[in-house]
C-alpha cells in the first residue's frame, strides 16, 4: 500500500468539530495550505499578533496578525494547515491530523 504525503493545494474532506451525534458529523472541502516539508521557521518567528510591513523592494506587504492556535512546527508528516469551505463560511484549521474522527482530515474517496 502506498502512502500518500499530503501537499499543498491537494483537496481533502475536512470533518467537523461539533459533535452532533453518532452519524451526523458534518463533512466539508479542504485545502491544504501547509505542510512540514512547507513550513519555513524563520517567516513564523518574524510572524507577531500584530500586523506589520514587510518590505522586499520594489514591493510592500502587509502582514496578517498571526492567528493564536497556528503552531510553528508540525508535528508529523500527516498534520497540516487546511482551509475548509463550510456551509456558512470559509475558514481556517491549524495543525490539523488525518484520521476520521471529529476535528482531522481524510483523502476523498475515489470512484
Amino acid at each position: 500500500m502506498t502512502v500518500t504525503k499530503p501537499t499543498i493545494g491537494r483537496v481533502v474532506i475536512y470533518t467537523s468539530k461539533i459533535n452532533n451525534g453518532p452519524g451526523r458529523e458534518v463533512r466539508s472541502p479542504a485545502i491544504i495550505i501547509r505542510t512540514r516539508d512547507t513550513t519555513v521557521p524563520e517567516v513564523l518567528e518574524r510572524w507577531g499578533p500584530e500586523p506589520t510591513e514587510v518590505s522586499s523592494p520594489p514591493n510592500v506587504h502587509v502582514t496578517a496578525p498571526r492567528p493564536d492556535d497556528l503552531v510553528a512546527e508540525l508535528p508529523d508528516d500527516e498534520t497540516v494547515d487546511l482551509v475548509v469551505f463550510g456551509l456558512g463560511k470559509t475558514y481556517r484549521e491549524y495543525a490539523v491530523r488525518r484520521g476520521d474522527g471529529l476535528g482531522e482530515w481524510q483523502w476523498p474517496e475515489r470512484v
